[in-house]
């Protein structure tokens, strides 16, 4: 049974639905580092940031928007592919039931995202530090490519489990997910104190090198830098639990409410 669990989750991370391919990650890391090198060689821009601080600018780009978008909408492709398809009932027959199937396409979806967010970061390293001519210190600052991976993968878990629980919403389902990655875990990165742990983005970006290093700084993410990230074991401790919290709830969900092509997942 875990093994046909695996393979349907392995299916289900590849699969080509409206929410978008893990691909997009490296793709766009490749994008990325083309329009640094069409910067480098332009005759009319002259660039005057160190390659390191290019590459943490684009880097806490990806942690704070590009990945928190994309899984939560991955994660709402978790429920909606089966609606859509109508393989809801057949993926539900006992023994798995409700919950299982679920949460092995969460849980293959975790590796997929993880693996690919780490080669985006790499291509977004080496990419850089090459556009720029720092190639004699290309391992000396490596360390921030297995940290903001780490990171990454990290909240990839956490943004592809809000996404199955935006899920259970129904129709309203995608509007939700991206209401809450543009507008509300932003602001909740700005309120003060220990209520700013509620935003995944400061948790990310308190886990990553980059996130650590460009805080304080007046970059891209001035407005949410400006606030004190938390120590890494107060991220780490605050990403498990809401993990836990996360699936408890979306467990109760599943064992009370019922899903089908009028309800959840934002069936069209």
């Amino acid at each position: 049974m875990i093994l046909a669990l695996l393979k349907i989750g392995w299916y289900s991370a590849w699969r080509s639905r409206k929410s978008g391919s893990p691909l997009l990650l490296p793709a766009l890391a490749l994008v990325f580092v083309a329009i640094v090198w069409a910067v480098n060689f332009s005759s009319r821009i002259h660039p005057r940031e160190p390659a390191l601080e290019i590459y943490r600018n684009w880097s806490a780009m990806f942690l704070s928007f590009i990945v928190p978008l994309l899984c939560v909408f991955s994660g709402v492709g978790i429920l909606r592919e089966e609606v859509e398809g109508k393989t809801l009932v057949f993926l539900w027959t006992r023994p798995c039931g409700r919950v299982w199937p679920l949460f092995a396409k969460w849980l293959v979806a975790n590796v997929v995202f993880g693996i690919l967010s780490g080669i985006a970061v790499i291509i977004l390293y080496v990419g850089i530090m090459l556009a720029r001519g720092v190639r004699d210190d290309l391992l000396t600052n490596f360390a921030v490519v297995g940290w903001d991976s780490a990171a990454l993968a990290v909240g990839s878990s956490i943004y592809l489990a809000l996404g199955l629980l935006f899920s259970m919403f129904g129709k309203r389902a995608m509007t939700l997910a991206a209401s809450y990655v543009i507008f509300v875990d932003f602001l909740a990165a700005l309120l003060p104190g220990e209520l700013r742990k509620l935003s995944m983005k400061i948790i990310t970006l308190s886990l990553s090198a980059s996130g650590a290093t460009l805080e304080g700084q007046r970059n891209p993410l001035h407005l949410i830098q400006h606030q004190e990230l938390v120590s890494l074991n107060e991220a780490l401790a605050t990403a498990r639990l809401l993990l836990a919290v996360l699936w408890l709830i979306i467990f109760v969900l599943l064992k009370t409410i019922e899903v089908g092509s009028e309800r959840a997942a934002g069936a069209s």
